[in-house]
């Protein structure tokens, strides 16, 4: 995971270091920010994947390492199966529901400075 984000960034870093100086003219600035507005869902949703994997690669192990941490159970059967079955209902709910909770967290965010700032 740390290599591919790693990769990511050294890309993003390629991009500016290899990109043109910069236009001459005040046309050619505008038509080159009507070309980049064609591409920018495509980013964005690039973007939105990253964050996703980014997020379950971050939270994953850390829901894994609770479910399996050892518990003295004197009363009950030794458990058995993967660590999505040993979770309780309370930390299943929030192995989804946190992830969800700061994408659309972020998803706020990003639309309430689209809102301020223009798009």
């Amino acid at each position: 995971m740390s290599l591919a984000f790693v990769l990511f960034f050294l890309a993003v870093g390629a991009f500016f270091l290899l990109a043109d100086s910069g236009p001459d003219t005040v046309s050619e600035c505008l038509a080159q920010t009507r070309k980049a507005k064609e591409g920018a869902p495509f980013v964005n949703s690039l973007f939105a994947a990253l964050l996703v994997v980014g997020l379950t690669g971050a939270i994953a192990p850390i829901v894994k390492r609770r479910a399996l941490r050892a518990r003295l159970q004197v009363h009950s059967n030794i458990p058995t199966g993967g660590w999505w079955s040993r979770l309780s209902t309370g930390e299943r709910i929030a192995a989804i529901g946190v992830p969800i909770a700061v994408v659309a967290a972020i998803g706020a965010t990003m639309s309430g400075f689209s809102d301020v700032f223009g798009t």
